[in-house]
């Protein structure tokens, strides 16, 4: 089962990439040609090596939010803060976060967040 979803992972692609591969391999095999079969174990390396080098974990973030009054009456204002921390042993890239909302609210408010390195140990 985990072979199934680390194929699952790949880009179409990668996906295409793979079968190509499988395809001359079997054409270079049965039609008696190495270098087409080269071709086809390379074709097959590519996006699986690829994989390997790009996989990552997903980051390990903590979020808090604090809502100041915690309740309102229709049309009142609150201060809202939100805290990101990076809680992972790698440092995170730049993420979008989006409120979710009703759309009847309003529109759903977007942030751009920085990278952050780890969090101290102390935190």
């Amino acid at each position: 089962m985990a072979g199934a979803k680390r194929f699952r992972t790949l880009t179409g692609r990668g996906r295409a990439l793979l079968a190509c591969g499988v395809v001359l391999v079997l054409a270079g095999v049965l039609l008696g040609f190495p270098d087409l079969t080269r071709i086809g174990v390379l074709l097959m390396a590519l996006p699986l090596v690829a994989r390997l080098i790009a996989r990552r974990r997903p980051p390990q973030l903590s979020v808090e939010r604090h809502v100041v009054p915690t309740r309102l009456q229709p049309d009142e204002r609150a201060d809202v803060a939100v805290d990101f921390v990076n809680l992972g042993s790698r440092s995170t890239t730049l993420y979008t976060a989006e409120e979710q909302v009703d759309f009847v609210l309003g529109d759903r408010p977007r942030f751009l967040l920085p990278g952050s390195s780890r969090a101290p140990a102390g935190a």
